[in-house]
C-alpha cells in the first residue's frame, strides 16, 4: 500500500548529510504545496535565461555536494568491508579438522528428531587429503568416500582420536 503522506513527507524532509531535500535534488527547488502558495515571492522583470541560470546553478551545486557526500560514504564503507571480510583459514594436506555442522550438504544427514541445541556443532574429526586453488578441500568422509568442501565449513582439530586407526584399512 502507498502512503502519500510518508512519501510527501519523505520529499519534503532535508538531509542531514547535504541540507537539501530530495525535491529540490530533482526540481533545482523546493517544491510548493498549496499551503505555501500564499507565501510566494513573485519577481517581476526577470528574464527566462536568468531563471534558468539560476536554477541550472543551484541543482549543479546540490548534486556536488550530494556526490561528494555520496563518495565519502561509499568510502566509509569499503573501509568497514575491508575489516568485515572474513580471511580463509590455513589447512595442510594430512590435517585432522571438523566439519561445521551448519553446511547444507550437512543438514539433510542431520537428525532431525534431535533438538538442534542438543546435537552437536561440528562432527568429526575427518582428514583432508587434498587443497585446491579455489579454496575447497577434499575430506576423507569414509574410507571409500571423499567429499569436497571450502576452507571456511572447517575447524582446526587438536584431540588425539584419529578417524580412521593404524591397521583399519586391512580390516575393510
Amino acid at each position: 500500500m502507498y502512503c502519500w503522506t510518508g512519501a510527501y513527507c519523505y520529499n519534503k524532509s532535508v538531509s542531514s548529510e547535504n541540507t537539501y531535500s530530495p525535491d529540490f535534488l530533482v526540481f533545482a527547488r523546493d517544491q510548493n504545496s498549496i499551503v505555501d502558495l500564499s507565501n510566494l515571492k513573485v519577481e517581476k522583470g526577470k528574464k527566462l535565461e536568468e531563471h534558468i541560470k539560476i536554477i541550472k546553478d543551484d541543482l549543479e551545486k546540490a548534486w556536488k555536494i550530494t556526490k561528494e557526500e555520496f563518495n565519502l560514504m561509499c568510502k566509509k564503507m569499503k573501509n568497514r568491508i575491508k575489516f568485515d571480510v572474513k580471511k580463509v583459514p590455513k589447512f595442510e594436506k594430512g590435517q585432522l579438522i571438523l566439519l561445521k555442522t551448519r553446511n547444507e550438504k550437512l543438514m539433510k544427514t542431520k537428525d532431525k528428531s534431535l533438538n538442534s541445541k542438543l546435537s552437536n556443532r561440528n562432527i568429526g574429526p575427518y582428514e583432508i587429503k587434498e587443497i585446491d586453488e579455489n579454496n575447497h578441500a577434499i575430506i576423507q568422509i569414509t574410507p571409500s568416500k571423499t567429499v569436497h568442501f571450502h576452507l571456511n565449513d572447517l575447524i582446526h582439530y587438536d584431540g588425539d582420536f584419529q578417524p580412521f586407526p593404524d591397521g583399519f584399512w586391512l580390516l575393510v
